[in-house]
């Protein structure tokens, strides 16, 4: 396998009354190219609320963005985030080198706080 193992991670954290937030995630090291293989979130919100999660990556200086689908549900005994909503998928994005990922993570409402981890873990190779 080409290249060395990266991975790096991101937390979105949205007050009362927000539905929408983007975050950078830390660059992968200077002059490299980092593909993306694997994206797993883990969204702790409120119950009956629906979770979208995307990465936009750039690609030969054009953005792309891609939603992450969340399709595990649960419940948890955590009064402040009673709900969970996670997934993983596989994907293939080649993010250029010294560009950022950018996370977004919106909601359908914006009933008390909800904390989102988005993990990415992939490859870095040298262009």
């Amino acid at each position: 396998m080409e290249g060395s193992p990266f991975q790096t991670l991101g937390v979105v954290n949205l007050a009362n009354n927000e539905t929408l937030k983007e975050i950078k995630l830390p660059k992968a090291p200077q002059n490299k190219l980092f593909i993306v293989e694997f994206v797993g979130i883990n969204g702790f919100v409120q119950t009956n609320q629906h979770l979208f999660v995307s990465l936009e990556v750039y690609t030969n200086t054009v953005p792309g963005i891609y939603p992450i689908v969340a399709i595990g549900v649960s419940t948890i005994a955590d009064p402040t985030f009673p709900a969970r909503r996670f997934g993983s998928q596989q994907v293939l994005l080649y993010a250029d080198p010294d560009s950022e990922i950018t996370v977004a993570v919106a909601r359908d409402n914006g009933n008390a706080a909800a904390r989102v981890f988005v993990d990415v873990s992939g490859r870095i190779v040298t262009p």
